[in-house]
């Protein structure tokens, strides 16, 4: 059913508009946190079944560094493709089939032998997961108008810090509580048990989500055109008959905002891929040990994530909330690599690289949402991601090679960090700073 951009009349009240989106909120973002909480920990629990198995599949460093980048070079070449292929079938059944691959090629991982079935396999990780996180962040913008969108997105962005709290501690204790069950290592179990639930949860996708307010049927026709209008009409046809895609590759802002997102995930990756590695060279040496102490950072993450998230929508400021976030990821990593002989002063380092990452994630894709008109905010959040996810494959790779040659993974921090810093200039110079001027009731 086509429903206008006016509202019905009488219009609804601020208290009835707020009333709407908290129902829309508790309907979609739970479900949505949760499958996002698993494909984090699936991509990234082989930070932790690193410290176990390198032995067994007679990896390198570099090696390792390689073979994690390459579930990102998967999940690039079907980033753009999924999110085309989302506006067609809906977001449904577009997640059913994202979630139920990842999750069996999760599973898988647990039965590889060699460095060439490793690779193989991360890179059929990637290819499963591609599409699922700006799949979901377009899906987002169907439902929530811009000034509210800020929120939404640090919400469902809050499994990103939860992710590293439970998946820590499962893995911690998955890998010293469960090794030798079935006959099977400890970190061969935890790709088993943590490709399950995907799988499931793609069959819940089909029943829990719908793909556009239009279609809702748990909504009135009053709430359906409320949100129809507070997000705008649809753009007319192009007169021109230039396509989407091609309107995206010529915007130059785009391409700004990739490199951000580039230097922002090779922070992300630092702590994802290597951060139990990082801990290690620290001298924490017990599993449980390390998964407690990356538990508490992410914590801190969390709160970190929400208060950034919540600030930056009741100020409707995006600009300096990314660069303060980015510049304390570029800081703490600096420091970090200068005096990890001080175990106190380094996890403090460590954790404060984690809040500014997860407050980024809040900040970040509030900007394209808002500077992108609708006609390209579909194909340009994926050409964001996709040449910012290149980062996921490059960094572990670089990292594993700097501790190669060195024997020592600080290089890899210090670089990082000044990468993050980088990208925090990037915003000063070259993103307006009034990106919520049209968001603003």
């Amino acid at each position: 059913m086509k429903i206008d951009a006016a509202p019905l009349a009488p219009p609804m009240t601020e208290i009835e508009s707020d009333r709407l989106y908290r129902r829309i909120a508790l309907r979609l973002i739970p479900f949505l946190f949760l499958a996002y909480l698993f494909a984090l920990i699936d991509r990234t629990n082989v930070g932790y079944a690193k410290l176990h198995f390198m032995s067994d599949l007679r990896l390198t460093e570099a090696d390792y560094g390689f073979g994690a980048g390459l579930f990102y070079a998967g999940y690039i070449l079907l980033e753009v493709p999924s999110n085309m292929l989302l506006e067609r079938v809906g977001v449904r059944k577009t997640l059913f089939r994202i979630m139920v691959v990842w999750g069996m090629a999760t599973m898988l991982m647990a039965f590889v032998t060699s460095p060439l079935q490793f690779f193989a396999m991360r890179f059929l990780l990637g290819v499963a997961e591609g599409g699922f996180y700006p799949g979901v962040l377009l899906f987002l913008t169907y439902w929530f108008p811009a000034q509210r969108r800020g929120r939404a997105f640090a919400l469902f962005q809050m499994s990103n810090p939860i992710a590293g709290i439970s998946g820590s501690l499962i893995a911690g204790w998955t890998m010293t509580s469960m090794d030798g069950v079935f006959g099977l290592h400890g970190w061969q179990m935890l790709f088993l048990m943590e490709g399950i639930p995907p799988i499931l949860l793609g069959f819940l996708a089909l029943v829990v989500l719908t793909d556009k307010p239009e279609k809702a049927k748990w909504l009135s026709t009053r709430e359906k055109a409320q949100i129809v209008h507070d997000i705008g009409p649809a753009p007319a046809p192009d007169p021109d008959g230039k396509s989407n895609l091609q309107r995206t590759l010529r915007t130059p802002m785009a391409y700004i905002l990739a490199m951000v997102y580039f230097t922002q995930l090779s922070a992300v990756t630092l702590i994802s891929l290597w951060g139990p590695s990082v801990l290690k060279e620290l001298g924490i040496t017990d599993v449980k040990s390390i998964s407690l102490i990356s538990a508490c950072t992410y914590l801190a993450g969390f709160a970190g994530m929400y208060l950034i998230g919540r600030h930056s929508d009741l100020k409707l400021e995006r600009y300096w909330h990314y660069i303060c976030c980015a510049s304390a990821i570029g800081i703490g990593a600096l420091l970090l690599a200068t005096f990890h002989s001080n175990l106190t002063f380094a996890i403090a380092c460590y954790t404060l690289i984690v809040i500014g990452i997860f407050g980024s994630y809040a900040v970040f894709f509030t900007i394209p949402a808002t500077l992108f008109d609708t006609r390209i905010k579909a194909t340009g959040i994926a050409l964001i991601t996709m040449l910012g996810s290149s980062s996921g494959f490059f960094m572990p790779w670089v990292i594993g090679l700097i501790k190669n040659e060195t024997g020592s993974i600080f290089y890899g921090v210090a670089a990082t960090g000044a990468l993050s810093l980088g990208g925090a200039l990037l915003v000063l110079f070259f993103v307006p700073k009034n990106v919520e001027k049209a968001s603003k009731p």
